[in-house]
């Protein structure tokens, strides 16, 4: 499984590279940036579990720079991302505008850490985002290397994904490798296409062990995730009562991150 890619965001480079040495350390694979414009290149284009920007992105001795919080607002809507907001100059008023409810109901940031407190501090704070949320990815044969890229895509962006083909080992059982991965993951996704939808097989049982463990979740609950691998249509009538994610949209994988994490979200406020 893939490091979880990170980005981070400072225009001190001195501390960019500290911090980076410190967070490769404890596993994670870094990518920097030590401007606007590089590090929206990396929110909006790159497949990272978490970014972190700095407060003042542009300046560190303009007081009226706040273009990493202005960075992590604007891309409230366009990226699914969840952002950490560091800061060396600890203000009340700086944390509550960054971790205040803002367009549907997202803030700009999930946390605000305080530079002075320590790279631990900074690292304790990314464990807590990166809820390692375990995936389930149910496809037909003929999307394999579509759903391969999903696969490094979700590992990417932190998750935990379970796929047969890069998760059942040589000589196990497959059928009963599968239906212990269903009944043990967060999230079950349903990759359709043209060539899966109204395919017979094993497939379709899979289906309806989700469904079965779909009945005994709560209304409010996220856990099973249809997902058009292209433009078709959904043949299975409980299937089209969810709310489907058009993965071949622009934004489709972000929207899919999205969903998984507004689950994990939910889940955490019960």
């Amino acid at each position: 499984m893939s490091q979880p890619t990170i980005l981070l965001a400072d225009n001190d480079l001195d501390f960019l590279g500290i911090a980076k040495e410190f967070l490769e350390g404890k596993g994670y694979k870094i990518l920097t940036a030590s401007d606007i414009s590089k590090a929206r290149h990396i929110i909006e284009g790159k497949n990272i579990a978490l970014a972190i920007l700095d407060y003042r992105l542009t300046d560190d001795t303009d007081e009226r720079d706040k273009s990493g919080l202005k960075l992590a607002k604007e891309t409230i809507r366009t990226s699914a991302i969840p952002k950490i907001i560091l800061t060396q100059f600890p203000n009340y008023k700086y944390a509550r505008d960054a971790l205040q409810p803002r367009q549907g109901g997202y803030s700009a940031a999930i946390d605000f850490v305080v530079k002075q407190d320590g790279l631990e501090i900074l690292s304790q704070s990314i464990q807590r985002v990166l809820i390692k949320a375990k995936i389930f990815l149910c496809y037909a044969r003929p999307d394999e290397e579509h759903v391969r890229r999903m696969f490094n895509a979700l590992s990417a962006a932190g998750f935990d994904p379970w796929m047969d083909q890069m998760c059942i080992i040589g000589g196990e059982n497959w059928e009963i490798a599968i239906r212990k991965a269903i009944r043990e993951v967060d999230f079950f996704v349903v990759c359709i296409s043209k060539q899966s939808v109204n395919r017979r097989g094993f497939v379709q049982k899979e289906i309806q062990m989700a469904l079965n463990i779909w009945d005994e979740k709560l209304d409010s609950d996220i856990y099973l995730i249809p997902v058009r691998l292209e433009d078709c249509n959904l043949t299975n009538e409980r299937l089209c009562e969810l709310q489907w994610i058009n993965l071949f949209h622009k934004n489709g994988f972000h929207e899919l991150l999205h969903a998984i994490r507004t689950g994990i979200q939910r889940y955490s406020n019960l």
